[in-house]
């Protein structure tokens, strides 16, 4: 079973699935025969630097490690009473410390 978040991601390319969970005016889960309303998913991060976030259409998302930092994930709906609902989860990328640059060549001087 899914849990709730926050996320962490600690490997370039490692994937997680965002799914909803839904809950009455009371906190309790809703009944099985419950027909969710279509959610729509959104990032703070929208160049995709930190994490990579693709809404897969089935209110669910994939959530993909790009680079170290922090985002923030949410989903919003529109229940069928017309009750705007919404959560957001944050994510963090720690892929440890990076490996210090590549020295490249870029000049070269004569010296006496």
């Amino acid at each position: 079973m899914a849990t709730a978040g926050p996320l962490k991601l600690t490997t370039v390319g490692q994937q997680a699935t965002a799914t909803i969970l839904y809950f009455d005016t009371d906190g309790n889960p809703m009944p099985s025969d419950f027909t969710p309303p279509a959610v729509a998913f959104s990032t703070d991060d929208t160049s995709g630097a930190v994490a990579k976030v693709v809404d897969n259409g089935d209110n669910t998302a994939t959530v993909t490690d790009v680079a170290n930092g922090t985002s923030t994930l949410s989903a919003s709906a529109t229940s069928a009473e017309g009750l705007a609902v919404s959560d957001s989860q944050s994510i963090t990328v720690d892929n440890g410390t990076p490996p210090p640059p590549t020295s490249k060549l870029g000049s070269i001087k004569i010296a006496f």
